[in-house]
């Protein structure tokens, strides 16, 4: 859906002079029709991809001290009270198996394979999503949505090596694995731009 809004934005400028919209030849880009199309695209981008993130987030962030009791811990008492991550990984699994807060509310499964203070990972993940496919399509010029992609990737790529999200270390090798193919994808494309292999 998201890059379906997004793909309204994309005009193309042919020899013969027309502005037509890439996604479907017959509108043309000067036309009154396409103006209340961009209008209805630009709202839906709010109402879509940008609210569904937001609402994702809030919804999240209503259960952030059940999946990372850890946090209140930190604030309120001393550090030495403080438990480890494994210790807090074990309380959430317990509380989860008898039925609690947790069980109550699906949207917590997202966040219950991710370490405890990496709660809110998933809306992370969801955005870089949404740039990759969608909000690059914004960019008319190949050579800069491909600039777009690759720096966003390789962001991404740092960002899950360092955090290293996960509860199990399979999933932080394995998404580590993902990042890497999308920037070599990507520098792939590049050089095929430049016509480096023919």
């Amino acid at each position: 859906v998201s890059r379906r809004i997004c793909q309204t934005f994309r005009c193309k400028r042919y020899d013969d002079g027309d502005n037509l919209l890439e996604m479907d030849l017959e509108i043309a880009c000067d036309s009154n029709e396409y103006k209340y199309m961009r209008a209805y695209a630009c709202l839906m981008v709010l109402v879509y991809p940008v609210a569904m993130t937001i609402i994702l987030f809030s919804w999240l962030f209503m259960f952030r001290k059940l999946l990372d009791p850890q946090e209140d811990q930190v604030r309120g008492r001393a550090s030495s009270e403080c438990r480890s991550e494994e210790d807090v990984i074990l309380q959430r699994r317990e509380h989860t198996k008898r039925g609690g807060r947790l069980n109550k509310a699906p949207i917590t499964t997202l966040a219950l394979k991710y370490r405890p203070r990496y709660w809110w990972f998933d809306v992370l993940n969801l955005t870089k999503r949404l740039f990759l496919t969608s909000f690059a399509l914004v960019f008319v010029q190949l050579s800069s949505m491909t600039i777009f992609v690759l720096f966003l990737s390789i962001l991404a790529l740092v960002i899950g090596k360092e955090c290293e999200p996960y509860e199990r270390q399979w999933m932080n090798a394995f998404s580590y694995v993902m990042d890497w193919q999308v920037v070599l994808f990507m520098l792939a494309i590049l050089m095929l731009d430049t016509e480096m292999v023919s």
